[in-house]
């Protein structure tokens, strides 16, 4: 995995860390506002990602149900890398 892929991977995992965590503990108003619209804007968004992407990335297992726990936790950065590597060109920059 590239190093741009591990801090994007690292980034999301503690937006749902804060995310969840205002859930939790009593932040002061103007965070808890703050993290509860990043996260469910970003759960709007990946649950669009899934929807759009599904048919690409469910036929290369059988296992959708971890694609969609992927997609939801990570979005692009999970799903992008499937589909480019099984086009026909292969393009990689």
């Amino acid at each position: 995995m590239k190093s741009r892929e591990v801090s994007m991977r690292f980034f999301l995992i503690c937006l749902w860390t804060l995310f969840f965590l205002n859930q939790f503990f009593e932040f002061t108003n103007f965070w808890q506002i703050l993290f509860n619209i990043l996260g469910l804007g970003m759960l709007m968004v990946h649950l669009i990602e899934y929807r759009v992407i599904k048919n690409k990335i469910t036929h290369l297992n059988a296992h959708s149900m971890y694609h969609f726990y992927m997609v939801i936790v990570f979005g692009a950065v999970y799903w992008w890398p499937l589909v480019r590597d099984q086009s026909p060109t292969k393009n990689r920059n």
